[in-house]
């Protein structure tokens, strides 16, 4: 909702369709204001490498930052799946 992705931007919960507030970390975030009903899983998946590229999102392995475009994007492919999939359960998608 419009709701959830102005929230994305500017907390860390997000209030899903029954009015509670859902904890979300800095991916979760991130995928839930990409989910605009724009976007397929990919292209939030390129979306979210071009931001980390950017510096805008931080992605560390073992404390260390990830650059290498190709583990960015294999780390990134799973954080969205898995916060696509949280986002589902915590019902901001609609039926």
């Amino acid at each position: 909702s419009a709701l959830a992705r102005l929230q994305a931007r500017t907390g860390r919960s997000l209030t899903n369709r029954l009015h509670l507030p859902i904890p979300a970390d800095g991916i979760g975030r991130a995928v839930a204001i990409a989910c605009d009903g724009t976007r397929t899983v990919d292209q939030i998946i390129d979306q979210m490498v071009a931001e980390a590229k950017a510096g805008a999102l931080t992605v560390q392995v073992d404390g260390r930052p990830v650059t290498d475009d190709q583990q960015l994007r294999n780390i990134l492919s799973s954080q969205v799946q898995g916060s696509l999939a949280s986002i589902a359960r915590g019902g901001f998608f609609a039926p």
